[in-house]
């Protein structure tokens, strides 16, 4: 569940102030997928930013999970970057790691409590969704761009988050890949009730989702 009122941010640029967004309204019921379409500099970034706890909202409310961001301290947003997932375009995956041990590694952070045994078996049955499976003790660097993304996927779901927010998750992969990819992760944020918000440049990717908003004068604007 995300809730968003009156949300407004800014930044200098030189001498002078540059609204970004301004007075920004969005409701996503539990589940729901968005795509968030936009030009370059519109504010769509700036927007997933601020619902993943990564920038404050200079004016406004944002809510997600129930989680009001702005009554959180450093700590807290810690706390929540940890417990929802987050996919980029450049993958992010630790080079000294294995592929097994960046999926589990935020996981770990986060519930240290849970067995190793448990943790086990969540991700082979996640690595077998992904089709990834077979390559769990290699390393970032011997895997395909489209495997490294799997990855990045697999890290950002394996711990059953209510929410994933993703900033042009495709963006480093040829045509092809981007919409086998998109499949999968619009269709297990599907199967598991996870709202997902996606910025992207692409209309055709956008397509995947029921429901794609355009960022435009700081504000979202329906498509469909």
């Amino acid at each position: 569940m995300i809730e968003i009122q009156d949300l407004h941010f800014h930044r200098m640029e030189g001498q002078q102030q540059r609204s970004i967004i301004q007075g920004l309204h969005l409701s996503l019921g539990p589940g729901e997928q968005l795509a968030l379409l936009g030009d370059s500099g519109a504010g769509k970034t700036t927007l997933l930013h601020i619902m993943a706890g990564m920038l404050p909202a200079q004016r406004g409310k944002v809510v997600v999970n129930h989680t009001v961001l702005q009554h959180c301290n450093k700590s807290e947003l810690a706390q929540y970057r940890r417990a929802i997932g987050l996919i980029f375009q450049d993958y992010q995956l630790l080079e000294a790691l294995n592929v097994g041990d960046n999926v589990l590694f935020q996981w770990r952070l986060q519930a240290p409590a849970i067995s190793k045994a448990a943790m086990k078996i969540a991700l082979q049955a996640m690595a077998e969704k992904l089709g990834i499976a077979h390559r769990l003790k290699a390393y970032p660097h011997q895997l395909s761009g489209g495997e490294q993304q799997r990855v990045a996927i697999a890290r950002a779901l394996i711990h059953t988050p209510k929410v994933v927010f993703a900033d042009e998750p495709t963006g480093n992969l040829d045509q092809q890949r981007s919409l086998e990819v998109m499949a999968l992760l619009t269709d297990l944020c599907r199967q598991q009730n996870i709202n997902l918000v996606m910025v992207t440049h692409s209309r055709q990717l956008a397509q995947y989702f029921p429901l794609i908003k355009q960022m435009k004068h700081g504000q979202l604007q329906c498509v469909n």
